[in-house]
């Protein structure tokens, strides 16, 4: 069982010897509940169940029959050899849920995997560990099970077994009201991202592209509030907006207001009046602050690296110090027992060395924060409406109170709201140590300078502006990012590096990866230098390498751990 804070648990349930509780400390959804608790479980077979489920009598039973003959007169499953077998289970939802899929097939013409979902999963470990996941993590919640269909049936793994009934007692069939999570998990932005994520990796599974419904660039809305926007700001916009209109397809807007809250708010509407007009909808979203001069080129692919390659990630921005005496960093973390801090120097600077990025878990500003478009269409029309602080009666009225809570009044900062809503609702802040901002309100805040990486650091990061992704979460990369869909590896049976193509040019051949740097898994199994003194053929599960027996070399036939890529 896996339980989230954020929805109301305040310990976790008492475990035993057959139960095991574990905390949700990845996005407020369903898709990392489910892959938390499928990393923290032992079992030969993962049912990743929800409260809205009810089976039938004997389930359980009948399910170890489908899977082996023990005797129920149940024939044994060809695709079922030993536990370590590969399979998913599709059991039958109850008529009421299936009348209800098969009526947006039928009456809607919708697609028909619909009737064939699987909305409760049923997988052996052994397909769980080929990918690292049971639902894919970009997911948020909708779509995630009819992807997790679709690769199932694509792959030929699914045991069909309808006579086993675990009916889907939804809110939408039993007409019962609907209550936060559920809302929360079926907001039309986790509909919007599903079915982006699945028409991609549909057409990927089938060796095709998705041209036809997403577009060749990336689409960039860029808003930009403030009423003053010095030289060195203008500078540095002009260079970044040819990079953008070069290379993607971005929409910009200024927006003046002399309330900050509306400022961003009508930036914000403005955008969405030009997505209705002219039917465009931007995949990630760029703030820039008129005090803060925008960042380079090269720093804003720095943090577009990180959102598309690291899907836990919705959003990523630079760091700046705030105009006040002694200069804090703009970035405010909140730890175990509630204690909000700023961000320090040595801890950026200690990220910097190591390739980290820092998690902001209380608020961050918005000198250059680039997000997904989702975290800006969950928030709404005014996703900028203050909010009050918990202690605005005392900052308003005890003239004890600190001089810089006076200058914000009763209310929350506009981006300190706005980063408090984003994480409720179950996304999550970066900041990135490379893109440092100035900040020019009045004069140039001035405060402590990054330090040159050590030599060492230098060399891994050297050749990929990637690097950092590799170390994201803080987890050793045991796969190095070349570029252009290509991806490395450190193979010790041969004493250098081999590689795999996930994307890029589809004339040559690709691989399916589960997306881990630290327990990287990918298919089919890797050929190289064929027919050769040379050759080496290999499968990568978990981190694992696993050398095959027509190897050349002394480790045919083990298996061995792959070695940090900076090792």
């Amino acid at each position: 069982m896996c339980v989230d804070e954020r929805w109301g648990f305040t310990k976790l349930p008492k475990a035993d010897t057959n139960f095991k509780a574990v905390w949700n400390t990845g996005r407020k959804c369903l898709v990392d509940g489910a892959n938390i608790a499928c990393a923290n479980s032992t079992g030969n077979v993962l049912i990743v169940n929800s409260d809205d489920f009810f089976p039938c009598q004997d389930w359980d039973s009948k399910l170890f029959a489908v899977i082996f003959d023990n005797g129920l007169d149940v024939q044994h499953n060809p695709l079922v050899d030993n536990w370590d077998a590969e399979f998913v289970i599709r059991t039958h939802p109850g008529d009421k849920y299936q009348a209800w899929l098969d009526h947006w097939v039928i009456q809607l013409r919708r697609d028909p995997i619909i009737s064939r979902l699987m909305t409760l999963q049923i997988l052996s470990r052994a397909r769980y560990q080929r990918f690292g996941y049971a639902l894919y993590p970009e997911f948020t919640s909708m779509m995630a099970d009819t992807d997790f269909t679709d690769a199932a049936e694509h792959d030929g793994v699914v045991i069909e077994a309808r006579d086993i009934v675990i009916e889907h007692r939804h809110p939408f069939v039993t007409g019962a009201e609907q209550d936060s999570v559920s809302k929360h998990e079926n907001e039309t932005a986790a509909h919007e991202l599903g079915a982006r994520i699945f028409a991609r990796r549909r057409a990927e599974r089938n060796g095709g592209t998705v041209a036809a419904t997403m577009p060749a660039r990336k689409k960039i809305g860029v808003l930009m509030p403030g009423d003053t926007f010095d030289w060195r700001w203008n500078s540095n916009w002009s260079k970044l907006l040819i990079h953008l209109v070069s290379k993607y397809d971005p929409a910009w807007t200024f927006q003046a207001c002399s309330n900050q809250y509306f400022a961003r708010d009508f930036a914000w509407q403005t955008l969405l009046e030009h997505n209705k007009r002219a039917n465009y909808t931007p995949d990630f979203v760029l703030w820039l602050d008129s005090d803060n001069p925008p960042p380079t080129p090269e720093e804003f692919e720095l943090l577009l690296d990180v959102l598309a390659q690291a899907p836990e990630v919705s959003a990523i921005g630079g760091w700046y110090y705030i105009n006040v005496e002694p200069p804090p960093i703009c970035a405010r973390v909140r730890d175990k027992n509630g204690t909000v801090r700023s961000v320090t120097f040595d801890e950026i600077q200690e990220a910097y060395d190591n390739l980290k990025l820092i998690e902001i878990n209380d608020h961050m500003g918005f000198g250059a924060l680039l997000m997904r478009w989702e975290v800006m269409a969950c928030a709404g029309t005014w996703p900028f409406t203050p909010m009050l602080q918990p202690n605005w009666k005392e900052i308003m009225f005890n003239p004890l109170v600190d001089r810089h809570q006076l200058t914000i009044g009763p209310y929350k900062g506009d981006d300190v709201g706005f980063c408090h809503r984003a994480m409720e609702r179950g996304f999550r802040f970066f900041l990135h140590p490379e893109v440092y901002l100035p900040h020019l309100k009045r004069n140039d805040v001035p405060g402590p300078k990054l330090k040159p990486r050590g030599r060492a650091k230098r060399k891994a990061d050297s050749g990929s502006r990637a690097g950092i992704c590799e170390r994201r979460l803080n987890m050793p990369a045991k796969i190095h990012n070349y570029g252009s869909g290509d991806w490395g590896f450190y193979c010790p049976g041969c004493g250098h590096e081999h590689s795999f193509r996930v994307n890029g040019d589809t004339t040559r051949p690709q691989w399916e990866w589960n997306g881990s740097l630290d327990k990287p898994s990918f298919t089919p199994s890797l050929m190289v230098n064929k027919g050769t003194p040379s050759q080496c053929h290999l499968v990568v599960t978990d981190g694992k390498i696993q050398f095959q027996p027509d190897c050349h070399h002394a480790l045919k036939g083990q298996t061995v751990e792959m070695k940090d890529w900076e090792q």
